[in-house]
C-alpha cells in the first residue's frame, strides 16, 4: 500500500529546491501532499494535494515568527494544519527545518502520526550571523532577545529528541547532533544536496553581462554577513593595489537591503566600482547558462557554526558546471572538494588568501578548466549525484510501516 505523506513548508515552493528535489524523487514511491505557502505554485503534478499555510509576506511571518520564539508553536500554522491532518489519514508528516517543528509535533502527536524533521541548516547558529549587518537598533534588539542561539538550541534540543526521525544535510550536522544530543546514531540520515547531472540538460538563456576581455567572476545565491562576499570584494581591492589583472566580480541574487548596502559601501571604500556588479536574481534555470559562461564561480562562505554545518545545492551546480570553481576552506566545502582535488580553496574570512587564490587561477586558467572537467565526470557519477540521495530518501520511507 503507498503511503500518503503530508510535507509541511513554511516557505514558497518550488523556490525551495530542496523540497522540490525530495518530492520529485518520492515519485512513484508515496503519495505526496505538500501545504506551503500562500504564493506558491503547483508545478509537479505529482503532489496529489497542494494546501496553502499561513501568510509568509514580510510582517506576517516576521509576528509569526516572534510567537514561535515566545511560545514554541504558531497558532495560525496550527489551524490550518489541524484541519489538512484531521481529514488526510496520513502516515507521515515531513517538516521542512526547525521553527515550524513544535507546531507540527503537538498535531501529529495528537493523530499519532510519525513525524520527520528535515534540518536544512543549522538554524541555530545561523541566527548569530544573519543579522550582523543590520543597521536598525530595533531589530538588532528584538533579534539578540528573542532569536539568539541559546534560545533556539534548546528548541533544537527538544526537536531532535522528540522527532521519529531527523535528517540533516551534512555529514558535519549529524556529528554535532550526535556530540550534543543524546540521540542513536540510526535516528539522523544525511540527505546532501548534491544535484542531478541533467540540472545542466534544461538551460534558460538569459543576458550575458560578461564581457570577453575580462576575467568573470561569479556569485549566484543569497547576499548576508555568511556568505563571504565581503572577503572576494576585500580581494579585489588588494588585487587593484598591487595587480594589473582584469577581473571582474558579477553577484547575482538578493539580499536585505542592509547586506547590499553593506557591500557596495566597501566596494566604494576600495575604489572598485569598476569590478563588482550587483545583479537581481535569475530563475534557477538559467543558473546553469551563467556558470557555463563566467570564467570562475564561487563559493566564499565563512567558517562559523552556521556554514561548517550545511552546503549549499551551487556547490554541486558549480562542480557540475564544466567550469572553475573556488571555494573557502569551509569544512563541508573542503571535504567533498577533496581539498582542493575538484576545486581550488581559500582560506575563509581572509581575503589575502582569497587574493592570492584567484590571482593564481586567472594565470593558469587552463590548469583549473581542466580541474573543472575531472571535477564534472566524478559528480555526474550515480553514487556522487542526488540518484544516490533519492535512494537514501526512498529507503528511509520504507522503514515507516
Amino acid at each position: 500500500m503507498i503511503k500518503r505523506v503530508l510535507f509541511v513548508l513554511d516557505g514558497t515552493y518550488p523556490m525551495d529546491v530542496r523540497v522540490q528535489k525530495e518530492i520529485a524523487a518520492l515519485e512513484g514511491e508515496v503519495e505526496v501532499h505538500l501545504m506551503c505557502a500562500k504564493n506558491s505554485k503547483n508545478t509537479h503534478e505529482f503532489i496529489s494535494n497542494f494546501f496553502f499555510g499561513p501568510s509568509t509576506r514580510k510582517i506576517s511571518k516576521g509576528f509569526r515568527e516572534i510567537l514561535i520564539s515566545l511560545f514554541g508553536t504558531d497558532p495560525f500554522m496550527s489551524n490550518r494544519l489541524r484541519t489538512i491532518v484531521k481529514n488526510g489519514n496520513f502516515d507521515i508528516i515531513h517538516v521542512h527545518d526547525l521553527p515550524q517543528f513544535k507546531t507540527v509535533y503537538k498535531i501529529s502527536s495528537r493523530f499519532e502520526i510519525p513525524l520527520i524533521l528535515d534540518l536544512h541548516e543549522n538554524f541555530p547558529e545561523a541566527l548569530d550571523t544573519w543579522f550582523q549587518w543590520r543597521k536598525s537598533k530595533i531589530i538588532r534588539f528584538k533579534n539578540k532577545l528573542l532569536f539568539n542561539s541559546g534560545r533556539w538550541k534548546k528548541k533544537e534540543r527538544f526537536a531532535v529528541e522528540h522527532a521519529d526521525h531527523v535528517i540533516a544535510v551534512v555529514e558535519e550536522m549529524k556529528n554535532k547532533l550526535l556530540s550534543e544530543f543524546n540521540v542513536d546514531d540510526s535516528k539522523i540520515t544525511i540527505i546532501t544536496n548534491s544535484e542531478d547531472p541533467s540540472f545542466f540538460d534544461e538551460i534558460e538563456v538569459c543576458d550575458l553581462p560578461f564581457e570577453e576581455d575580462t576575467f568573470n567572476v561569479l556569485y549566484t545565491g543569497g547576499i548576508g554577513p555568511h556568505r563571504g562576499l565581503d572577503d572576494v570584494i576585500l580581494a579585489l581591492g588588494e588585487l587593484e593595489r598591487n595587480e594589473t589583472v582584469n577581473v571582474v566580480l558579477h553577484i547575482f541574487g538578493s539580499g536585505h537591503r542592509d547586506n547590499i548596502a553593506h557591500l557596495k559601501t566597501l566596494v566604494n571604500e576600495n575604489k572598485i566600482d569598476h569590478r563588482v556588479f550587483f545583479h537581481s536574481p535569475v530563475p534557477l534555470k538559467s543558473i546553469p547558462y551563467l556558470m557555463r559562461n563566467a570564467d570562475l564561480n564561487i563559493i566564499p562562505h565563512k567558517s562559523n557554526g552556521h556554514c561548517n554545518n550545511t552546503v549549499p545545492h551551487k556547490l554541486y551546480h558549480g562542480l557540475l558546471s564544466k567550469r572553475p570553481l573556488l571555494v573557502s576552506n569551509s569544512a563541508p566545502l573542503l571535504r567533498i572538494t577533496q581539498n582542493g582535488v575538484y576545486a581550488p580553496n581559500f582560506d575563509a574570512g581572509q581575503h589575502s588568501s582569497c587574493a592570492i587564490a584567484l590571482k593564481n587561477i586567472i594565470e593558469d586558467h587552463r590548469l583549473y578548466m581542466s580541474k573543472a572537467s575531472e571535477s564534472e565526470a566524478y559528480f555526474s557519477r550515480k553514487e556522487h549525484s542526488w540518484d544516490s540521495e533519492a535512494i537514501k530518501l526512498k529507503s528511509l520511507y520504507s522503514t515507516f510501516n
